[in-house]
């Protein structure tokens, strides 16, 4: 699986079942943080549950679907922006989101990336895709484990 293989080569991953779930886990790591100022601070990181530095989001998920999720993403931004915890929007907001969908359709993947997503990619995904994806459009610092195994696969990272 591609939770597997990103786990082999050194990401930290939490696979959420549904779009309710991982909003709720994203509002408890607000919670966690609320009115302190350190929202994604290494201290707070280390007291608790960390915030991702990215989300997989599929189209299509039972209970809320990756459209949803983004939606409620950025209402959640704006509802913390406005009661005065802009440490905490600013951290929700800079989440890097991937879409995942099964489907060729632009429409579908032109729905998530109007939403925020960074980049759509195709169902089987490829973890190497994956790992290319989140290094250049999450901007995300790979594992050393995934640089080897770009490396030896000769990809141009």
């Amino acid at each position: 699986s591609v939770a597997r293989a990103l786990r082999a080569w050194g990401f930290a991953v939490a696979e959420m079942e549904h779009g309710r779930r991982a909003m709720d886990a994203i509002q408890a790591l607000v919670r966690g943080n609320a009115g302190s100022g350190t929202a994604g601070a290494p201290a707070a990181a280390a007291a608790g549950p960390q915030w991702p530095d990215a989300v997989l989001l599929d189209s299509r998920m039972p209970e809320l679907d990756g459209e949803g999720v983004l939606r409620e993403l950025r209402e959640l931004a704006a509802s913390l922006e406005s009661s005065g915890d802009a440490a905490s929007a600013l951290r929700v907001r800079s989440i890097p989101v991937l879409g995942a969908t099964g489907s060729t359709d632009a429409a579908e993947q032109g729905s998530l990336l109007r939403g925020g997503a960074l980049a759509i990619l195709v169902k089987p995904i490829d973890p190497v895709e994956l790992a290319l994806a989140l290094e250049r459009e999450a901007r995300i610092v790979l594992p050393s484990g995934a640089r080897a195994v770009l490396g030896a696969l000769d990809v141009d990272q």
